[in-house]
């Protein structure tokens, strides 16, 4: 109820049927009152007439000192509105936080459900072979078995501040140039002093990621000097190794390993 209705309206004393209607804590007639007067809302005591019913706990309550005087047969009101304050038990403040912790959790299970569905749902990629280094439209890299000989001469004679002498570049020269001098990815299996002698020529060294893992028990790293080399149509179809050294493995009683150790 507005302030403004309680403080010129008629109140009444507290009515247990009706508790969250307003009602008269307590009177004090001026007659009465010769000196300050201290008071207590809610001690449950009778003043005035009026029972002083004592506050319940997860109330709010708005206290208002209302001055009533009376000239002529005429009533005047003067009123003052306290703020409103909240006696708590602490129950509310654990409900609040019991029900925040049950909306965490609901939200949690959505989406841990909306992400399991969600990958349930993917279609699965179609595994795209890409070639490491990709040729213009139009120029061929195939070399037939009857000039392979003559290309790998050229690959060992070929100088990258020298073209062909009709001044055209065919793919495989292309591709030989386009490699790169420096490792592009981590040697370090091969880099291990204890498979030095494994290789015939130490400046070539497989990569560890598609070196091939041998499966004969000796060693942990199962290391052969060998790649794997993806073909036009599948990865990791050829094998590229190099010849067998004074202190290599026997390549007869060797397997590769598809998994690593």
């Amino acid at each position: 109820m507005p302030i403004a209705v309680i403080c010129g309206g008629t109140l009444r004393a507290f009515d247990r049927h009706h508790p969250a209607q307003e009602y008269i804590s307590l009177q004090l007639p001026v007659a009465n009152v010769t000196q300050k007067v201290a008071v207590t809302i809610g001690d449950g005591k009778t003043i005035g007439g009026f029972f002083n019913k004592p506050l319940e706990l997860d109330w709010s309550y708005t206290l208002v000192l209302r001055v009533v005087s009376q000239q002529d047969g005429k009533k005047r009101f003067v009123c003052a509105a306290y703020k409103s304050f909240y006696i708590s038990s602490g129950r509310m403040a654990k409900l609040v936080s019991s029900l925040l912790i049950i909306a965490l959790l609901i939200g949690l299970l959505v989406f841990l459900a909306h992400r399991r569905w969600g990958h349930k749902l993917q279609r699965p990629r179609e595994q795209v072979f890409t070639p490491l280094i990709r040729t213009r439209p139009g120029v061929s890299t195939e070399v037939g078995v009857s000039k392979l000989l003559d290309v790998m001469v050229k690959m060992r004679l070929f100088n990258d501040n020298s073209d062909d002498e009709d001044g055209e570049v065919d793919g495989m020269t292309m591709e030989y140039r386009n490699l790169s001098n420096y490792p592009l990815h981590s040697c370090s299996v091969g880099q291990d002093p204890h498979n030095a002698s494994k290789s015939r020529y130490h400046t070539i060294l497989p990569y560890d990621n598609s070196r091939v893992v041998l499966r004969d028990g000796s060693s942990c790293d199962g290391f052969i000097n060998a790649s794997y080399i993806d073909g036009y149509r599948k990865p990791n179809y050829y094998i590229a190794t190099q010849g067998a050294s004074a202190g290599g493995r026997d390549r007869e009683q060797v397997t590769p390993d598809p998994t690593h150790c």
